[in-house]
Protein backbone atom coordinates (compact mmCIF):
# COMPACT_ATOMS: atom_id res chain seq x y z
CA UNK A 1 0.00 0.00 0.00
CA UNK A 2 2.55 2.43 1.41
CA UNK A 3 4.66 1.46 -2.44
CA UNK A 4 1.73 2.21 -4.58
CA UNK A 5 1.30 5.89 -3.15
CA UNK A 6 4.93 6.58 -3.61
CA UNK A 7 4.54 5.27 -6.83
CA UNK A 8 1.46 7.77 -7.35
CA UNK A 9 3.32 11.05 -5.84
CA UNK A 10 6.60 10.12 -8.12
CA UNK A 11 4.06 10.09 -10.81
CA UNK A 12 2.09 13.17 -10.09
CA UNK A 13 5.57 15.38 -9.24
CA UNK A 14 6.67 14.13 -12.96
CA UNK A 15 3.53 15.41 -14.34
CA UNK A 16 3.90 18.43 -12.57
CA UNK A 17 7.35 19.17 -13.79
CA UNK A 18 6.18 18.00 -17.53
CA UNK A 19 3.99 20.57 -17.44
CA UNK A 20 6.09 23.39 -15.98
CA UNK A 21 8.89 22.47 -18.23
CA UNK A 22 6.19 22.75 -21.63
CA UNK A 23 4.78 25.63 -20.17
CA UNK A 24 8.31 27.26 -20.05
CA UNK A 25 9.29 26.19 -23.52
CA UNK A 26 5.43 27.01 -25.05
CA UNK A 27 5.79 30.98 -23.42
CA UNK A 28 9.22 31.39 -24.99
CA UNK A 29 8.37 30.39 -28.63
CA UNK A 30 4.73 32.17 -28.53
CA UNK A 31 3.76 33.86 -25.54
CA UNK A 32 0.26 35.58 -25.77
CA UNK A 33 -2.37 38.55 -24.76
CA UNK A 34 -3.42 36.10 -22.52
CA UNK A 35 -0.91 37.08 -19.84
CA UNK A 36 -1.16 38.87 -16.37
CA UNK A 37 -2.83 42.67 -16.81
CA UNK A 38 -1.11 45.08 -15.06
CA UNK A 39 -2.18 49.51 -15.34
CA UNK A 40 -0.11 52.46 -14.83
CA UNK A 41 -2.39 55.10 -13.94
CA UNK A 42 -0.40 58.38 -13.46
CA UNK A 43 -3.06 59.76 -10.80
CA UNK A 44 -2.85 56.77 -8.33
CA UNK A 45 -0.63 58.19 -5.21
CA UNK A 46 0.46 54.63 -4.07
CA UNK A 47 1.97 51.51 -5.99
CA UNK A 48 0.51 47.89 -5.43
CA UNK A 49 1.29 44.46 -7.13
CA UNK A 50 -1.21 45.34 -10.27
CA UNK A 51 -1.39 49.48 -10.33
CA UNK A 52 1.53 51.89 -10.94
CA UNK A 53 2.08 55.64 -11.42
CA UNK A 54 4.84 55.30 -13.65
CA UNK A 55 5.89 53.47 -16.38
CA UNK A 56 9.10 52.67 -14.94
CA UNK A 57 8.02 51.25 -11.62
CA UNK A 58 5.39 48.87 -13.66
CA UNK A 59 8.33 47.83 -15.87
CA UNK A 60 10.73 46.66 -13.13
CA UNK A 61 7.96 44.94 -11.36
CA UNK A 62 7.87 42.88 -14.28
CA UNK A 63 11.23 42.56 -14.72
CA UNK A 64 11.44 40.77 -10.98
CA UNK A 65 8.37 38.48 -11.74
CA UNK A 66 10.99 37.24 -14.90
CA UNK A 67 9.22 34.47 -16.48
CA UNK A 68 5.75 34.62 -15.17
CA UNK A 69 5.90 38.22 -16.79
CA UNK A 70 6.45 37.37 -19.86
CA UNK A 71 3.37 37.76 -22.54
CA UNK A 72 1.73 40.71 -20.03
CA UNK A 73 -0.37 43.63 -21.05
CA UNK A 74 0.79 46.76 -19.88
CA UNK A 75 -2.48 49.05 -19.61
CA UNK A 76 -1.82 52.71 -19.77
CA UNK A 77 -4.67 55.29 -18.91
CA UNK A 78 -5.06 58.56 -20.79
CA UNK A 79 -2.93 61.40 -19.29
CA UNK A 80 0.74 62.56 -19.89
CA UNK A 81 3.75 60.36 -18.59
CA UNK A 82 6.49 62.54 -18.04
CA UNK A 83 9.64 59.86 -19.06
CA UNK A 84 12.67 60.75 -17.49
CA UNK A 85 15.83 58.38 -19.00
CA UNK A 86 15.05 55.48 -21.44
CA UNK A 87 12.11 53.15 -21.26
CA UNK A 88 13.79 49.97 -21.96
CA UNK A 89 12.42 46.81 -22.55
CA UNK A 90 13.66 43.63 -22.21
CA UNK A 91 10.20 41.21 -21.53
CA UNK A 92 9.95 39.23 -24.23
CA UNK A 93 5.91 39.13 -25.97
CA UNK A 94 5.16 42.12 -23.64
CA UNK A 95 1.78 44.31 -25.09
CA UNK A 96 2.26 48.11 -24.00
CA UNK A 97 -1.10 49.65 -25.03
CA UNK A 98 -3.55 52.72 -24.28
CA UNK A 99 -6.80 51.31 -22.69
CA UNK A 100 -9.70 50.42 -24.97
CA UNK A 101 -11.20 53.61 -26.33
CA UNK A 102 -9.80 56.30 -24.69
CA UNK A 103 -7.36 59.39 -25.90
CA UNK A 104 -3.88 57.78 -26.74
CA UNK A 105 -1.64 58.54 -23.86
CA UNK A 106 1.35 60.98 -24.30
CA UNK A 107 4.69 60.06 -23.01
CA UNK A 108 6.66 63.30 -23.01
CA UNK A 109 10.33 63.46 -22.27
CA UNK A 110 13.37 64.82 -23.36
CA UNK A 111 17.10 63.51 -23.25
CA UNK A 112 19.96 62.51 -25.82
CA UNK A 113 19.62 58.85 -26.14
CA UNK A 114 15.88 56.88 -27.00
CA UNK A 115 12.80 57.24 -25.68
CA UNK A 116 11.76 53.57 -25.58
CA UNK A 117 14.48 50.72 -26.46
CA UNK A 118 13.44 47.51 -27.32
CA UNK A 119 15.52 44.74 -26.53
CA UNK A 120 13.05 42.00 -26.28
CA UNK A 121 11.06 39.30 -28.71
CA UNK A 122 7.78 39.87 -29.32
CA UNK A 123 7.07 43.22 -28.03
CA UNK A 124 4.02 45.41 -28.96
CA UNK A 125 3.42 49.09 -28.69
CA UNK A 126 0.37 50.31 -29.47
CA UNK A 127 -1.95 53.55 -28.96
CA UNK A 128 0.39 56.27 -27.83
CA UNK A 129 1.84 59.56 -28.71
CA UNK A 130 5.74 60.03 -27.76
CA UNK A 131 6.70 63.27 -27.79
CA UNK A 132 10.29 64.92 -27.58
CA UNK A 133 9.78 68.35 -25.73
CA UNK A 134 13.63 70.09 -26.59
CA UNK A 135 14.02 68.17 -29.76
CA UNK A 136 16.67 65.81 -28.90
CA UNK A 137 17.16 62.16 -28.55
CA UNK A 138 15.38 59.09 -30.81
CA UNK A 139 11.77 58.29 -30.43
CA UNK A 140 12.03 54.03 -30.55
CA UNK A 141 15.40 51.78 -30.68
CA UNK A 142 14.56 48.45 -32.00
CA UNK A 143 17.15 45.55 -31.88
CA UNK A 144 14.69 42.61 -31.73
CA UNK A 145 12.48 40.44 -33.82
CA UNK A 146 8.79 40.27 -33.84
CA UNK A 147 8.18 43.42 -32.69
CA UNK A 148 5.05 45.62 -33.53
CA UNK A 149 4.55 49.25 -33.34
CA UNK A 150 1.16 49.84 -34.05
CA UNK A 151 -0.79 53.36 -34.29
CA UNK A 152 1.79 55.60 -32.49
CA UNK A 153 2.47 59.20 -33.23
CA UNK A 154 5.85 59.78 -33.01
CA UNK A 155 6.93 63.61 -33.31
CA UNK A 156 9.97 66.28 -32.39
CA UNK A 157 13.16 63.71 -31.64
CA UNK A 158 16.43 65.77 -32.41
CA UNK A 159 17.63 62.25 -34.03
CA UNK A 160 15.51 59.54 -35.72
CA UNK A 161 12.01 58.84 -35.39
CA UNK A 162 12.32 55.15 -35.12
CA UNK A 163 15.23 52.85 -35.81
CA UNK A 164 14.94 49.34 -36.36
CA UNK A 165 17.13 45.93 -36.39
CA UNK A 166 16.07 42.49 -36.34
CA UNK A 167 13.67 40.24 -38.13
CA UNK A 168 9.82 40.70 -39.17
CA UNK A 169 9.43 44.16 -37.88
CA UNK A 170 6.08 45.32 -38.25
CA UNK A 171 5.44 49.33 -38.14
CA UNK A 172 1.79 49.68 -39.04
CA UNK A 173 -0.91 53.09 -39.11
CA UNK A 174 1.88 55.18 -37.21
CA UNK A 175 2.56 59.04 -37.86
CA UNK A 176 6.53 60.04 -37.66
CA UNK A 177 6.79 63.59 -38.17
CA UNK A 178 8.99 66.60 -37.82
CA UNK A 179 12.30 64.20 -36.60
CA UNK A 180 15.83 66.10 -37.17
CA UNK A 181 16.99 63.07 -38.84
CA UNK A 182 15.28 60.20 -40.81
CA UNK A 183 11.85 59.14 -40.01
CA UNK A 184 12.38 55.78 -40.30
CA UNK A 185 15.43 54.33 -40.40
CA UNK A 186 15.44 50.28 -40.57
CA UNK A 187 19.19 48.51 -41.09
CA UNK A 188 19.27 44.77 -41.14
CA UNK A 189 15.68 44.61 -40.74
CA UNK A 190 14.62 41.89 -43.25
CA UNK A 191 10.64 40.49 -43.84
CA UNK A 192 9.58 44.10 -42.37
CA UNK A 193 6.14 45.22 -42.91
CA UNK A 194 5.54 49.37 -42.83
CA UNK A 195 1.69 49.65 -43.47
CA UNK A 196 -0.67 52.54 -44.18
CA UNK A 197 1.90 55.19 -41.95
CA UNK A 198 2.15 58.80 -42.31
CA UNK A 199 5.52 59.98 -42.67
CA UNK A 200 6.29 63.52 -42.63
CA UNK A 201 8.64 66.75 -42.09
CA UNK A 202 11.82 64.79 -41.31
CA UNK A 203 15.04 66.47 -41.52
CA UNK A 204 17.36 63.55 -43.14
CA UNK A 205 14.15 62.07 -45.06
CA UNK A 206 11.20 59.88 -45.02
CA UNK A 207 11.63 56.06 -44.97
CA UNK A 208 15.92 54.67 -44.88
CA UNK A 209 16.41 51.25 -45.87
CA UNK A 210 19.61 49.39 -45.97
CA UNK A 211 20.88 46.10 -46.14
CA UNK A 212 17.19 44.60 -45.87
CA UNK A 213 15.86 41.52 -47.48
CA UNK A 214 11.98 41.44 -48.16
CA UNK A 215 10.82 44.75 -46.75
CA UNK A 216 7.15 45.50 -47.64
CA UNK A 217 5.69 49.54 -47.73
CA UNK A 218 2.60 49.98 -48.73
CA UNK A 219 -0.96 52.40 -48.22
CA UNK A 220 1.44 55.33 -47.02
CA UNK A 221 1.58 58.48 -46.98
CA UNK A 222 5.17 59.97 -47.05
CA UNK A 223 5.69 63.79 -47.63
CA UNK A 224 7.43 67.03 -46.98
CA UNK A 225 10.75 65.44 -45.86
CA UNK A 226 13.63 67.27 -46.51
CA UNK A 227 15.52 64.43 -48.11
CA UNK A 228 14.27 61.51 -50.03
CA UNK A 229 10.78 60.03 -49.49
CA UNK A 230 11.92 56.62 -49.45
CA UNK A 231 15.73 55.35 -49.93
CA UNK A 232 16.71 51.70 -50.51
CA UNK A 233 20.21 50.78 -50.17
CA UNK A 234 21.85 47.07 -50.45
CA UNK A 235 18.74 45.54 -50.25
CA UNK A 236 16.60 42.81 -52.03
CA UNK A 237 13.14 41.57 -52.73
CA UNK A 238 11.82 45.44 -51.29
CA UNK A 239 8.22 45.99 -52.77
CA UNK A 240 6.94 49.73 -52.84
CA UNK A 241 3.72 49.35 -54.04
CA UNK A 242 -0.01 51.15 -53.58
CA UNK A 243 1.14 53.56 -51.80
CA UNK A 244 -1.32 56.32 -51.46
CA UNK A 245 1.10 59.71 -51.82
CA UNK A 246 4.56 60.11 -52.07
CA UNK A 247 4.98 64.05 -51.89
CA UNK A 248 7.02 67.19 -52.01
CA UNK A 249 10.00 65.39 -50.69
CA UNK A 250 13.08 67.43 -51.75
CA UNK A 251 14.54 64.86 -53.07
CA UNK A 252 13.78 61.67 -54.99
CA UNK A 253 10.60 60.14 -54.24
CA UNK A 254 12.21 56.59 -54.25
CA UNK A 255 15.38 56.02 -54.46
CA UNK A 256 16.93 52.36 -55.12
CA UNK A 257 21.08 52.16 -54.95
CA UNK A 258 22.37 48.37 -55.77
CA UNK A 259 19.39 46.18 -55.03
CA UNK A 260 17.97 43.69 -56.85
CA UNK A 261 14.64 42.39 -57.83
CA UNK A 262 13.07 45.06 -56.09
CA UNK A 263 8.80 45.89 -57.67
CA UNK A 264 8.00 50.13 -57.34
CA UNK A 265 4.56 49.68 -58.61
CA UNK A 266 1.42 51.93 -58.16
CA UNK A 267 2.12 54.26 -56.61
CA UNK A 268 1.14 58.09 -56.45
CA UNK A 269 4.35 60.29 -56.94
CA UNK A 270 3.57 64.34 -56.73
CA UNK A 271 5.78 67.48 -56.61
CA UNK A 272 8.72 66.03 -55.84
CA UNK A 273 12.75 67.09 -56.20
CA UNK A 274 12.56 63.65 -59.34
CA UNK A 275 10.64 60.51 -59.01
CA UNK A 276 12.15 57.19 -59.06
CA UNK A 277 15.97 56.71 -59.64
CA UNK A 278 17.22 53.27 -60.14
CA UNK A 279 20.95 52.94 -59.92
CA UNK A 280 23.17 49.95 -60.38
CA UNK A 281 20.52 47.59 -59.64
CA UNK A 282 19.51 44.35 -61.33
CA UNK A 283 16.05 42.69 -62.24
CA UNK A 284 13.95 45.82 -60.65
CA UNK A 285 10.56 46.55 -61.98
CA UNK A 286 8.89 50.07 -62.30
CA UNK A 287 5.58 49.75 -63.14
CA UNK A 288 1.64 51.54 -63.04
CA UNK A 289 3.36 54.79 -61.17
CA UNK A 290 1.81 58.37 -61.82
CA UNK A 291 4.93 60.94 -61.36
CA UNK A 292 3.67 64.49 -61.69
CA UNK A 293 5.45 67.90 -61.49
CA UNK A 294 8.64 67.04 -60.28
CA UNK A 295 11.82 69.22 -60.87
CA UNK A 296 14.01 66.72 -62.18
CA UNK A 297 12.96 63.11 -64.20
CA UNK A 298 10.53 61.31 -63.79
CA UNK A 299 12.62 58.06 -63.78
CA UNK A 300 16.49 57.87 -64.07
CA UNK A 301 17.79 54.47 -64.63
CA UNK A 302 21.53 54.29 -64.27
CA UNK A 303 23.62 51.20 -64.86
CA UNK A 304 22.22 48.01 -63.98
CA UNK A 305 20.76 44.76 -65.90
CA UNK A 306 18.02 42.95 -66.52
CA UNK A 307 15.37 46.32 -65.28
CA UNK A 308 12.01 46.92 -66.76
CA UNK A 309 10.06 50.54 -66.74
CA UNK A 310 6.29 49.81 -67.91
CA UNK A 311 3.05 51.21 -68.47
CA UNK A 312 3.95 54.59 -66.12
CA UNK A 313 1.97 57.72 -66.63
CA UNK A 314 4.70 60.51 -66.18
CA UNK A 315 3.56 64.39 -67.01
CA UNK A 316 3.72 67.71 -65.93
CA UNK A 317 7.35 67.38 -65.41
CA UNK A 318 8.92 70.88 -64.60
CA UNK A 319 12.25 71.13 -65.81
CA UNK A 320 12.32 68.57 -68.62
CA UNK A 321 15.97 69.38 -70.47
CA UNK A 322 18.80 67.18 -71.69
CA UNK A 323 20.18 66.99 -68.34
CA UNK A 324 16.64 66.30 -66.92
CA UNK A 325 14.20 64.95 -69.45
CA UNK A 326 11.30 62.78 -68.41
CA UNK A 327 13.25 59.52 -68.42
CA UNK A 328 16.87 59.82 -68.20
CA UNK A 329 18.81 56.38 -69.24
CA UNK A 330 22.28 56.94 -68.38
CA UNK A 331 25.69 54.91 -67.60
CA UNK A 332 26.17 51.12 -68.64
CA UNK A 333 23.14 49.37 -69.10
CA UNK A 334 22.28 46.07 -70.59
CA UNK A 335 18.75 44.18 -70.86
CA UNK A 336 16.70 46.76 -69.39
CA UNK A 337 13.51 47.45 -70.86
CA UNK A 338 11.41 50.59 -71.46
CA UNK A 339 8.21 49.82 -72.81
CA UNK A 340 4.04 51.20 -73.03
CA UNK A 341 5.13 54.38 -70.85
CA UNK A 342 2.85 57.26 -71.34
CA UNK A 343 4.21 60.84 -70.98
CA UNK A 344 2.03 63.64 -71.81
CA UNK A 345 2.23 67.67 -70.84
CA UNK A 346 6.04 67.62 -70.06
CA UNK A 347 7.59 71.11 -71.32
CA UNK A 348 9.31 71.50 -74.78
CA UNK A 349 8.53 67.24 -75.15
CA UNK A 350 11.68 65.98 -73.61
CA UNK A 351 10.70 62.84 -72.72
CA UNK A 352 13.71 60.40 -72.89
CA UNK A 353 17.26 60.48 -72.95
CA UNK A 354 19.53 57.36 -73.99
CA UNK A 355 23.50 58.01 -73.36
CA UNK A 356 25.31 55.99 -76.00
CA UNK A 357 26.95 53.67 -73.36
CA UNK A 358 23.13 52.39 -72.86
CA UNK A 359 22.16 48.90 -74.34
CA UNK A 360 17.98 49.12 -74.36
CA UNK A 361 15.34 47.03 -75.69
CA UNK A 362 12.47 50.11 -75.74
CA UNK A 363 9.14 49.08 -77.16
Amino acid sequence: MQSRRQMILWVLMAVVLAVMLTGTMAWAQSASADGPYFVVDRNVTTNTTHVFSTIAAALTRLNDLKQQAWGATLILLPGDYNVVGTINIGIPYLKIVTRDGADKARLVGAFPGAMINIAARGVTLQDMKLISEAGSGIGINIIAPDVIVKDVLISGFGGHGMTGTGDRLSVLGCSIANSGGIGLQLTNCPNAVINDCDIRNNTAGGVNITGSNNVHISACRISNNIGSGIAVKESSFVQITANKEIRANGGSAVSINQCGYCDVSGNALIGNGSGIIITESVECIVQENTCENSDGPAISLTGGTGNLITKNHLYGIENPTIEHPTILLAGVNTRNTVSENVMTGNINRCKIIFTSASIFSRR
